[in-house]
């Protein structure tokens, strides 16, 4: 799934058609792997977006539930984060990937109303607990409802409330019905799918009889 988001960054190489941008168009990506910087949280942050914006910068830290770890912080958002994040959490490190995308877009929207910005994300849920989860699931549906949103999950909160929900399969990119209400369970296509393959491997297996048991006494 990662490998769609390069593609449509063009960090890919093509070998087959052609990739077309709009040169005013912006990606900001927040990335599986937290990119974390040896510069402060704030800098991390707001990083070559300038100027620097007040408003779009504390609600940034609102909407990626950073504001209390900010006050456990030595020197709040003015503290050095390690090289890559050594001093930080796993969660923490991906909210901050996370704020770094939502502030580009917000620094954007507040020049040009948004236009020219796809706000991707990949598994920006993986590392967090499940209450920080559902409120930056929430995030990402309702406040940031007026940007388009590419988001790489299979967290069920986002996936049920997008307008629009692909899946790979068998190196294909399927269009699903979000609305589908077995889309997660062991009856849903995909599942059948896996079992039917794990069927026809388990068919091409020799049973192991008695007889040609590596224990001699059965076990």
């Amino acid at each position: 799934k990662t490998s769609v988001l390069m593609a449509l960054l063009g960090e890919m190489p093509t070998v087959k058609g052609h990739r077309r941008q709009h040169p005013n168009l912006t990606f900001p990506l927040a990335s599986q792997q937290p990119w974390i910087l040896n510069m402060t949280v704030r800098e991390n942050i707001c990083f070559t977006s300038t100027p620097f914006d007040k408003d779009a910068y504390e609600k940034t830290l609102k909407r990626c539930q950073l504001q209390s770890d900010l006050t456990r912080l030595a020197q709040g958002d003015r503290t050095m984060i390690g090289e890559r994040g050594a001093n930080l959490s796993g969660g923490q490190k991906t909210r901050i990937s996370m704020a770094r995308a939502v502030y580009h877009y917000l620094h954007h929207q507040a020049r040009t109303d948004g236009d020219g910005c796809v706000l991707m994300m990949d598994d920006p849920l993986a590392s967090v607990d499940a209450k920080v989860a559902g409120m930056l699931a929430d995030m990402i549906v309702e406040d940031l409802h007026s940007a388009t949103r590419i988001i790489v999950t299979e967290h069920p909160a986002i996936v049920k409330r997008a307008d629009c929900v692909y899946m790979v399969r068998d190196g294909f990119v399927c269009r699903v019905d979000a609305d589908e209400s077995d889309i997660f369970t062991p009856s849903s296509s995909i599942h059948q799918h896996t079992e039917h393959e794990e069927a026809q491997v388990e068919a091409q297996l020799e049973p192991i009889t008695e007889d040609k048991s590596p224990f001699k006494d059965g076990r």
